[in-house]
């Protein structure tokens, strides 16, 4: 009984949502096109460096390995991002909303490549991007390296607050 509830309550949701992208007023935007438009190779890194800005990560271990993360509870986009890139995409886990959450990593090499060609589209992760690569081209048991791996940490803990109270803000490019 209960799995026949759920089923009713899949294709009611399927229905509505439908309903709601046939009536949509604005544009319906995804990594592979703008209503039916497909993106140029420009306008798809640009897609993808915004996501990133907003839910990706740059790891590195002290010993030098790079790595890139985004999570989402959206799968679709982080598929685009593997095919892309590469990497994988794999079921994290379940947020606190209890939806499942989707991630995409890359490391190493191909992670490198990324960076290079999202880093000009990147806009608020730039820095932490070019530290990722600068990480990457030192020596493993250099004091440069763990330096830069001090700063990519520190990169992480900005406060904007602090930049709006100082008048200091980077306006967007």
């Amino acid at each position: 009984m209960l799995k026949r509830l759920r089923k009713r309550r899949s294709r009611r949701w399927k229905s509505l949502r439908k309903r709601l992208v046939s009536r949509a007023q604005w544009p319906l935007t995804t990594a592979s096109g703008i209503h039916g438009r497909t993106l140029t190779d420009g306008e798809r890194l640009a897609y993808f460096a915004g996501y990133l800005d907003g839910e990706g990560c740059f790891y590195s271990t002290p010993g030098g390995s790079v790595r890139i993360q985004v999570s989402n509870t959206f799968p679709y986009t982080l598929e685009q991002l593997k095919q892309r890139f590469g990497g994988s995409v794999r079921l994290r886990g379940k947020s606190n909303g209890g939806r499942a959450v989707y991630e995409w990593v890359v490391y190493g090499k191909v992670a490198m490549e990324a960076c290079a060609l999202l880093a000009p589209y990147l806009h608020e992760k730039r820095d932490q991007c070019s530290t990722l690569v600068a990480i990457r081209g030192s020596h493993p048991r250099s004091a440069r390296r763990a330096s830069l791996i001090a700063c990519l940490k520190d990169l992480k803990k900005i406060s904007y607050s602090e930049e709006e109270e100082s008048g200091t803000q980077d306006p967007i490019d």
